[in-house]
């Protein structure tokens, strides 16, 4: 077939224009759910049975940073002990108190549990007064590892899970090992 250069010319445009209009929806939608996030990467996929009833294992859960910069970024963490105190707990996922994406210094991967309450450094947190009677436990604070707290952080469980984290051989969770809060799930059909 013989091509002239103008149909060269038309052939290219046409091609370039073809990839425009398939890449900006994309780029648009991208864009808008990391600005609304806040997060690059805010899609994760829950590996464990720790959060169930409430998020089941294979759910994807949606991030959103927690610098209270983006649209749906919350101003703070609610810890579930902060919501109980409150008339009219609000509630994420079935229960008081925020649900946090984290990276444990002594796991292999990040962890998607609900936020207990706030610790200070010299804390002896393990018989809290407003601690989740869920997760009674027969420790002290001279037998649990991370008590008195060591530095200023959140003390975290699974819903599914007898005991807080830290009193399975977790550290306390300090702000900067937190990847963001969930704020939805997709369902598993």
């Amino acid at each position: 077939i013989y091509m002239t250069q103008r149909d060269s010319d038309t052939s290219i445009w046409g091609l370039i224009w073809s990839v425009v209009l398939i890449l900006t929806p994309v780029l648009l939608l991208v864009g808008g759910l990391v600005g609304m996030t806040g997060s690059v990467s805010p899609f994760v996929t829950v590996a464990s049975d720790s959060m169930e009833p409430n998020i089941e294992t294979g759910e994807t859960v949606v991030l959103v940073e927690t610098s209270g910069s983006v649209v749906l970024a919350p101003d703070t963490i609610t810890t579930a002990a902060d919501a109980r105190r409150e008339p009219d707990p609000e509630t994420s996922f079935g229960a008081p108190g925020d649900v946090i994406h984290f990276d444990p210094v002594t796991a292999d991967r990040p962890i998607v549990h609900r936020v207990q309450f706030e610790v200070s450094e010299g804390d002896e947190w393990v018989h809290r007064i407003d601690a989740d009677p869920q997760y009674e436990t027969n420790h002290t604070c001279a037998s649990a590892e991370h008590c008195p707290a060591p530095y200023d952080g959140y003390i975290t469980a699974g819903d599914n899970n007898p005991t807080y984290d830290q009193l399975d051989g977790y550290q306390i969770v300090r702000d900067e090992q937190i990847n963001g809060v969930v704020r939805f799930r997709v369902p598993l059909l």
